[in-house]
């Protein structure tokens, strides 16, 4: 089934809204709405990265360590819809040792008619000696345990 622009629409604030809520079942039940199956979900996070498989690997690991340090916000004016993809500008509000700390995303999100679902994200990784990289230090390896793709900053 391939969601209609309203759903798709809808989509976005669910997933803010019950990530920022830390309404961990809501969130997976918000990517479930047009899945198969828990498997038919795949994600690179971010791109240059191995896949991760199942609703479980792309979306509840990723809300339990991420969501308890991070607020999302999508502002209208970065949400595309086209066909059956969205894609967003994320801000990603961190907490790095009582700091708000915002670090922007780009998200691609993909509904086949299949039933599946194909998340693409762009995001550089804190350069290793700021303030963000030592509060998030832990995290950040465990998410990304041989340090992420190889990236350069545009410009």
């Amino acid at each position: 089934m391939t969601p209609t622009y309203d759903q798709l629409k809808q989509f976005r604030d669910v997933h803010v809204a019950t990530w920022n809520s830390g309404d961990r079942e809501g969130f997976l039940d918000n990517v479930r709405q047009f899945l198969a199956s828990d498997e038919k979900v795949t994600m690179w996070d971010p791109v240059g990265t191995p896949p991760r498989y199942g609703l479980k690997a792309a979306a509840a690991d990723p809300f339990d360590m991420w969501q308890p340090v991070t607020r999302l916000h999508a502002p209208d004016e970065t949400f595309f819809i086209c066909d059956n993809e969205i894609c967003w500008v994320m801000e990603n509000h961190m907490d790095a040792d009582g700091q708000d700390v915002c670090r922007i995303s780009i998200e691609n999100y993909q509904f086949r008619e299949d039933g599946s679902v194909h998340i693409r994200t762009w995001w550089y990784l804190p350069d290793p000696d700021s303030d963000l990289a030592q509060a998030l230090g832990q995290t950040m390896a465990e998410y990304l345990p041989d340090g992420g793709p190889t990236q350069q900053p545009a410009g």
